[in-house]
């Protein structure tokens, strides 16, 4: 594992190469809140897979990789798409709302997102909106990895 960390490929190395893979997936956790929300070659390899007609997928914390990015005809990729995320509700739970850049729930909606959530607090939710797949926390990882191979099968028809 230490060899896959230390030679751990940087998402500039994807620009342009959205033809070599069947969907770019975000994972969770906290960082991506920080790393990812405004990079510019997350924004680029995204939208660029998303225009190929890759799957993009994104769980927990990841779809906030999703939220700036905008598509070639000048609109936000999320907008008017329904997806989930972790929620405003699990992130003052956690009590790290403060912490946050953004609250994902909130960014999500503010880009013209159908949010939805699990019925109740930290339950799975799973949603695939086409080629977009998202996962609301960690309870929706198996389910989230079963949407990403439906979808990438339904993108090959």
């Amino acid at each position: 594992y230490q060899h896959k960390v230390d030679h751990t490929h940087k998402v500039e190395e994807f620009i342009g190469r959205e033809n070599e893979f069947e969907a770019i997936v975000y994972p969770g956790g906290h960082g991506p809140m920080f790393d990812l929300e405004h990079n510019e070659a997350t924004l680029q390899v995204t939208a660029a897979a998303y225009e190929a007609g890759k799957v993009v997928a994104a769980v927990c914390h990841g779809p906030i990789a999703l939220t700036d990015v905008v598509l070639k005809d000048g609109t936000y990729l999320v907008k008017g798409k329904n997806v989930t995320g972790f929620s405003d509700d699990e992130e003052r739970a956690v009590k790290k709302d403060h912490l946050m850049p953004v609250l994902l729930e909130t960014k999500l909606k503010q880009r013209g997102a159908h949010y939805h959530k699990a019925d109740q607090a930290w339950g799975a939710k799973v949603v695939t909106d086409g080629r977009v797949v998202t996962g609301q926390n960690p309870a929706s990882a198996p389910a989230f990895g079963e949407a990403n191979n439906a979808a990438i099968q339904a993108a090959h028809k």
